[in-house]
C-alpha cells in the first residue's frame, strides 16, 4: 500500500521541489486513514512545505521585506496574506462534513435566528456565507450527495464568492462538480501558478476576493478568527 501512495503521489502532485518530497515522506510516515484522504493530507503537507520554504528563502535574502509589508504599491495584500497557512483546509474535513450537510445548510440560511447582538453583522455572515462556500465546492468535486436540496444550497452560498474563482457559473451540484477552477494566478495575481486554484481553496483565495471584488483589505488574522468561530459552530452540529 505505502509503495502505491508512492507512485501516486509523483504520478499526480510532483512539482520537483524539495518540499514535495519531505512532504510525501512525512506524508506516508504520518498518515492517518481515520482523519480523511490521503491526498487530502498531503496536499495539506504540501501547502505547509511551501510556505515554510518561502517564508525561509525571505528571511534569508538581502533586505528582505516584512510579512507585514505591502506586496507593492499596486497590490497592497501583505506577504502574510500571501503566504499564509491554508487554514481552512483539513484533511479530514470531507468525512465530518458528511452527514451533516443540511444542518450546515441551515445554519447559514438561518444565520439571523443563529446568531444575535454583535454577532449578527454583515461583515461576520459573509464570511460564513463564503467558508460555506467553499465547503460545497469540495463536497461537488468529492461528488457527496448527501440530502443536499440544491435550491437551498445555492441559496447559502455566497454566489458571488463562487463565481470569482470558478471558470463558468455553476448552479448546480454536477455543474460544479465537472466545472475547472480559474488558474491560480488569475484568482489571487500574487501567485505565479499556471495550475487550476487548488481544492480546498488556500486563505488567500477569500483575501484576494475581499481586496479586489469589494476594495476591502482584510488580513489572514482576521480571516483565522472568522473561520475559527465557523469551525466551532460546525462541531457543535456533530453534538
Amino acid at each position: 500500500m505505502r509503495n502505491t501512495l508512492f507512485l501516486l503521489s509523483f504520478e499526480l502532485y510532483d512539482d520537483h521541489s524539495d518540499a514535495f518530497l519531505n512532504s510525501v515522506l512525512e506524508a506516508l510516515q504520518k498518515y492517518d486513514p481515520e482523519k480523511g484522504p490521503f491526498s487530502h493530507y498531503l496536499k495539506y503537507l504540501i501547502s505547509r512545505r511551501n510556505t515554510d520554504a518561502y517564508r525561509k528563502q525571505r528571511n534569508h535574502a538581502p533586505n528582505a521585506d516584512s510579512l507585514d509589508a505591502a506586496i507593492s504599491e499596486e497590490n497592497t495584500l501583505s506577504l502574510e496574506d500571501v503566504v499564509s497557512d491554508r487554514m481552512a483546509e483539513d484533511p479530514g474535513q470531507i468525512g465530518r462534513l458528511e452527514g451533516k450537510l443540511a444542518d450546515l445548510t441551515a445554519m447559514i440560511l438561518n444565520f439571523s435566528q443563529r446568531h444575535a447582538g454583535k454577532a449578527d453583522n454583515a461583515t461576520r455572515r459573509s464570511w460564513y456565507r463564503m467558508f460555506y462556500t467553499e465547503n460545497m465546492t469540495l463536497v461537488a468535486k468529492e461528488e457527496v450527495r448527501t440530502l443536499l436540496h440544491e435550491r437551498d444550497v445555492f441559496t447559502a452560498m455566497e454566489l458571488e464568492y463562487l463565481d470569482y474563482y470558478m471558470t463558468k457559473a455553476c448552479r448546480s451540484l454536477r455543474t460544479l462538480g465537472a466545472a475547472r477552477l480559474k488558474p491560480y494566478h488569475e484568482v489571487v495575481p500574487e501567485r505565479e501558478s499556471m495550475e487550476d486554484t487548488p481544492v480546498p481553496l488556500p486563505a488567500d483565495v477569500s483575501l484576494a476576493f475581499w481586496q479586489y471584488c469589494r476594495g476591502e483589505k482584510k488580513g489572514a488574522s482576521a480571516r483565522s478568527e472568522q473561520y475559527k468561530a465557523y469551525k466551532q459552530e460546525l462541531e457543535q452540529l456533530e453534538s
